[in-house]
């Protein structure tokens, strides 16, 4: 049997198990018959108090793609994501001769695309880590590393072009970063040439713990750039003349053993934001929510007189959260995210899935879409979470973290895309859980 087919089917069968005991949630009215002696009954009323909180760190140190770049705006504050990455030697027993005489070294960084004003130049400052990263160690976004004082590396107020082709000694290259190091951190590994430091990665990465890629804070930049850093495009390159003052290339490779973390850093002061993020969320109802990805902020969601379906049957239920515009006029340049997702939030405040997660990716939804609602267009993000208020209404007693949701930006610890919706408290555009419910008692 298809394996893929088996990881798809693995999830339902769990949830048909976890169900097959409990009282039945009718998703569809229409399954009933006449005769049937059932009242549904629909409620879109139930308080929800919604208000901006901190985002908790997330895993950043086995991504698909990593963020680098700053963003400064008068709306969510600033946004700095920075890279610490192993680079690898390519094969064992590096000796590439002696008497080299290097022309020049540059680090190169894949990217494959960006989020913000790609118009503006862009500054990036590559350092030597001095302090090393573990391979099988679990690394978040909030994790730095000592680095060195002095910069081996910097790319001064360039325009990153993450569209077209870059032509390299006459071959066309896909778009990529080039980032100019310098001749003293070329040398210095250029001469371990033949050395223990050479004979494998152990020894290597004893020797260069790693480097860590930021954008310069001293100077204006404004956007994230999308970095692939296992492409054969992300790498090392030296450019160096052997002893018969031949041309030569080496490289240091970021591979996929390569320990990668992406490091994410916000300051909110100055900012609209600065206003909304609470310490608490006891009694308070925001009319908007600043949701900010890279672990900046999101909506916590509290639904304080749950408890008053208690002895329903939820036959189905939908949070529906509403998209309001840039104060400032921005959407077009900080656009929403195509996605957002919902947590469930654990004792000690850490994030957990709520059930409606394990059927399928388009049941759950939180997909961007567009509607009509008495003439006007608005764009709405959809979530189903029939079998999570089921769920808590099973329970005899409600724990007060249990009638909190977290809503962020999906995925957000690897995309940029910043969000303003509708909070509890706004009339036209407020956050609302549609529950469709049967009397049981």
């Amino acid at each position: 049997m298809n394996l893929t087919y088996l990881h798809r089917l693995l999830p339902m069968l769990c949830l048909i198990l976890l169900f097959s005991c409990k009282k039945t949630i009718i998703e569809d009215d229409s399954l009933l018959g006449d005769d049937e002696n059932l009242k549904f009954n629909l409620t879109d009323t139930l308080t929800i108090n919604a208000t901006t909180v901190k985002s908790n760190p997330l895993r950043t140190d086995n991504l698909s793609s990593y963020t680098l770049g700053r963003i400064d705006e008068n709306v969510f504050g600033s946004t700095n994501s920075s890279i610490y990455t192993h680079l690898r030697l390519p094969f064992n027993n590096v000796d590439i001769g002696n008497n080299l005489s290097l022309d020049s070294v540059v680090l190169m960084l894949r990217v494959t695309g960006a989020y913000g004003d790609i118009s503006a130049p862009s500054t990036f400052v590559v350092k030597e880590m001095t302090e090393s990263m573990l391979s099988g160690e679990e690394y978040f976004s909030n994790k730095t590393f000592s680095t060195g004082s002095t910069e081996i590396g910097m790319l001064e107020n360039t325009i990153i072009n993450f569209e077209d082709s870059i032509s390299i000694n006459g071959e066309l290259k896909p778009p990529h970063i080039r980032i100019p190091l310098s001749q003293s951190f070329g040398n210095n590994i250029l001469s371990q040439s033949g050395t223990s430091n050479m004979t494998g990665n152990t020894n290597f990465l004893n020797f260069l713990n790693g480097i860590h890629i930021s954008a310069d804070s001293n100077t204006v930049n404004s956007a994230i750039y999308y970095i692939n850093l296992v492409s054969p495009f992300s790498k090392v390159v030296f450019y160096y003349r052997d002893s018969n003052n031949e041309p030569e290339t080496f490289e240091l490779q970021i591979s996929n053993e390569s320990v990668k973390v992406n490091n994410h850093k916000h300051n909110f002061q100055n900012a609209v934001i600065n206003d909304f993020i609470q310490e608490s969320v006891e009694g308070q109802n925001d009319s908007v929510l600043f949701l900010k990805p890279l672990t900046g902020t999101v909506g916590m969601l509290k639904f304080p007189h749950l408890g008053e379906l208690k002895g329903k049957a939820v036959n189905r239920a939908e949070l529906i959260v509403e998209l309001k515009s840039d104060p400032l006029g921005l959407d077009s340049l900080y656009t929403a995210p195509d996605r957002m997702s919902l947590n469930a939030v654990n004792e000690d405040g850490s994030n957990d899935f709520i059930l409606d997660q394990f059927l399928s990716v388009d049941y759950f939804g939180g997909f961007k879409e567009e509607t009509e609602v008495d003439g006007v267009n608005k764009i709405i993000y959809r979530f189903n979470v029939g079998r999570h208020i089921q769920e808590l209404l099973r329970k005899d007693n409600l724990e007060t973290h249990e009638k909190y949701l977290y809503l962020f930006n999906f995925p957000g610890e690897r995309t940029a895309n910043r969000a303003l919706v509708g909070g509890g408290s706004e009339f036209s555009s407020a956050i609302r859980l549609k529950i469709t419910y049967t009397n049981i008692d």
